[in-house]
């Protein structure tokens, strides 16, 4: 077996400056959470949805607010719709902001169709009164 020689990391001692370093900090600026903008294409199906998954969780594990654009939407399948509700609870329940923008007449009328135009912020509790 090789004899394996290492040679010792030489140690180089760090100064601190606790005065310095305890003493307060200008304020850091938030940062603005510019929304992640995604545009729903003519055909939402089972596929896309699978696609589309992981890019609405990294918006979300980033605190992005979300805004789609469904002006496009031709069809939407169910596993489409069923994310887009999830996203939007996900959302709400950590206080970001989901939007859906410029519904197509044909993504409207599915969702409505589903009942879950309210779910999906398209309506308030309001306006779903008789």
């Amino acid at each position: 077996m090789a004899d394996l020689a290492f040679e010792p990391i030489p140690f180089e001692p760090i100064a601190f400056d606790l005065e310095a370093d305890l003493a307060p900090q200008d304020e850091v600026p938030v940062a603005v959470v510019e929304p992640s903008a995604f545009c729903l294409p003519a055909h939402g199906t089972t596929a896309i949805a699978e696609e589309w998954h992981p890019r609405l969780a990294a918006a979300a594990d980033a605190g992005d607010a979300i805004a789609i654009d469904a002006s496009e939407a031709e069809t939407i399948g169910q596993a489409m719709l069923q994310l887009l509700v999830a996203a939007r609870a996900d959302a709400l329940g950590h206080d970001r902001a989901f939007t859906i923008t410029n519904p197509s007449r044909a993504f409207s009328d599915r969702v409505t169709g589903c009942a879950l135009a309210q779910s999906l912020g398209l309506i308030t509790e309001e306006e779903n009164r008789p």
